[in-house]
């Protein structure tokens, strides 16, 4: 049976920790890209609704194909994902806007949900 000296024990461990430490932050997620399409609805949770723990609001980009996608940010599903003010201002001013499309970028979050991290636009 062999014996490690404390201190060498705790500088392998270190290493190992460290080597972990590593190995988790290069593994850090991409912003996808979503499919471009019409910004059918954003809907915002004030800190007093049940669902703001959740998520601090949603939004639907009606895609191709007539498929409605729905992106999520804030709360525990989208923990970290949170869009500014004035983002949220210039998505509410271009819900149904005629020839206007927005395209979505996104990181996975909670059970596969898709997290709004950021968007372009283009109009017609």
């Amino acid at each position: 049976m062999t014996h490690r000296s404390p201190l060498r024990l705790c500088a392998t461990l270190t290493l190992a920790l460290l080597g972990s430490m590593a190995i988790g932050s290069g593994s850090a997620r991409a912003d996808t890209v979503g499919s471009a399409g019409a910004l059918e609805s954003l809907t915002l949770y004030s800190s007093s609704s049940t669902e703001y723990e959740n998520r601090h609001g949603e939004l639907v980009v009606r895609e191709a194909g007539n498929i409605a996608r729905t992106y999520y940010f804030g709360g525990s599903r989208c923990a970290y994902q949170t869009l500014a003010s004035d983002q949220l201002d210039l998505l509410g001013r271009t819900v149904n806007r005629n020839g206007v499309t927005v395209t979505p970028y996104y990181v996975s979050g909670v059970s596969g949900s898709r997290c709004v991290v950021g968007f372009s636009m283009q109009g017609a």
